[in-house]
């Protein structure tokens, strides 16, 4: 349903949840949050924001999450480093739209053909670190969801397509890079000479 958003709270540390929930309205879709409970702002039940389109699913697992993945048309990730986001490539698998950052290797997964674009900048302070960060106003999100919202059906089913078929090639792509990269590590291994050691007993 294209009336439904899966939050999913992956950083356990992060506050961008919490402030995404106190920034949700009435009059957005139904915001179905998973692992909140994982997370350091919003484990205690007693802070978090009571509102009829907010639905906490703490102990969603196995058949019944994967049925709830599949059921949001949306799916919002906020996962703010620059590696291969899974979350991504899964919800296009299943014909969900991303609205995800559209920074580092995010850009590689997704587009606006097969997603929604959250703009982003990166984190001041982090070049001494390995990959990078990115920060993004979380006031966009709510616009963002506006637009989706707003989208003809003709426009959500194409995007919705094109989600699927960017999934798949990404996949082909990932796999054909592992087999690859695969080949070379049992290459190396046979052409380096095998070591033999020996363990002494000093008892």
């Amino acid at each position: 349903s294209f009336q439904k958003v899966l939050l999913y709270c992956n950083q356990r540390n992060s506050d961008i949840y919490s402030r995404i929930i106190d920034d949700w309205r009435e009059e957005l879709p139904t915001l179905d949050v998973v692992s909140a409970n994982t997370n350091v702002l919003l484990r205690n039940t007693k802070n978090r924001k009571i509102q009829s389109n907010i639905v906490f699913r703490d102990e969603i697992e196995g058949t019944d999450f994967h049925k709830l993945f599949n059921e949001c048309g949306f799916h919002l990730i906020l996962e703010d480093k620059a590696s291969f986001e899974h979350l991504i490539n899964q919800c296009q698998q299943v014909g969900s739209i991303p609205i995800a950052l559209y920074g580092g290797a995010n850009k590689e997964i997704f587009n606006s053909d097969s997603g929604i674009e959250l703009s982003c900048k990166k984190k001041k302070g982090e070049d001494n670190k390995l990959g990078s960060r990115f920060t993004f106003n979380p006031q966009s999100v709510t616009d963002k969801i506006k637009q989706a919202t707003s989208l003809s059906s003709e426009s959500i089913n194409l995007l919705s397509r094109d989600a699927k078929i960017n999934s798949h090639t990404n996949t082909g792509k990932f796999e054909s890079k592992f087999l690859e990269l695969f080949k070379e590590v049992i290459l190396h291994v046979r052409r380096n000479k095998k070591h033999n050691f020996t363990l002494s007993d000093d008892n």
